[in-house]
This record gives C-alpha cells, sequence and structure tokens, in this order.
C-alpha cells in the first residue's frame, strides 16, 4: 500500500522539467503580490524587540514542531531563551541559510469527497513548524 500511495502521489506531485523559456512565459501572469513598502519592510534589520512581537503574535494552540514543542513553550520561556534565540536567528540571516529543521513538513493526507478508497480522493497536505 505504501508503494502505491508513493508512486501515485509521485506521480501526481514529482519534479518535472520545465523549461527557462515556459518559466518565464507562466510568470509573467502572476501578479506581484508584495508592495515596496512591503518589500522595504522586509529589508529592516531585525531587533530583539520585533522578534519577541513576531514571536508573541503567533497564535496559541497551532501545531507544534516536529520535535513536539508547542509555542506556549516559547511564550512562557522567553525570558530565558530570548538571546540565544534572537543569535540563531541573526546566523541565519548572516549565513543566508535556515535551519533543517525549519525547511521540513509532514506530509499528511486528508480526505476529500468521495470514494476514500481511491488516492485520488485523498489531498496531502503539508504540516510546517511554527518557528
Amino acid at each position: 500500500m505504501e508503494k502505491i500511495t508513493k508512486d501515485f502521489y509521485g506521480e501526481l506531485y514529482g519534479h518535472k522539467d520545465i523549461s527557462e523559456e515556459a518559466l518565464t512565459k507562466v510568470m509573467e501572469d502572476v501578479p506581484a503580490i508584495s508592495t515596496n513598502n512591503m518589500n522595504e519592510e522586509l529589508r529592516k534589520e531585525i531587533t530583539e524587540k520585533k522578534l519577541f512581537q513576531r514571536v508573541k503574535a503567533i497564535a496559541k494552540g497551532k501545531a507544534p514542531e516536529n520535535d513536539g514543542i508547542p509555542m506556549e513553550l516559547f511564550h512562557s520561556m522567553w525570558s530565558t531563551i530570548d538571546k540565544d534565540f534572537y543569535r540563531m536567528i541573526r546566523k541565519n540571516i548572516e549565513e543566508k541559510q535556515i535551519h533543517l529543521g525549519v525547511t521540513k513538513g509532514l506530509i499528511y493526507l486528508m480526505p476529500k469527497d468521495g470514494d476514500v478508497k481511491d488516492l485520488k480522493y485523498w489531498r496531502p497536505i503539508t504540516l510546517l513548524t511554527v518557528t
């Protein structure tokens, strides 16, 4: 069953080569979703205060990291982990690399309307980490 599922979704969502020309043509029709103000905001230096505001803004009760640690722990332990967390974020920015654990997600199959015995009526969703 596992092989059948992997084959089905591998074919459905797997990598397919596309020419640079075709990609450019497709992207011409994709509207920009960020404004100049948004881009300026994203380029600003991150501060400890701003990082704290962002962490506190993440809703409680959301999916935990792959290690099972919920966001509530970050909220409650912030005064203990704030400096280390800030240094980690700064290092990621300076080295232009993101910790591998943040770039992974768990894939979960969710049933859609239809015959649940048929794989085409299931859709994968990716559960991403909260930090």
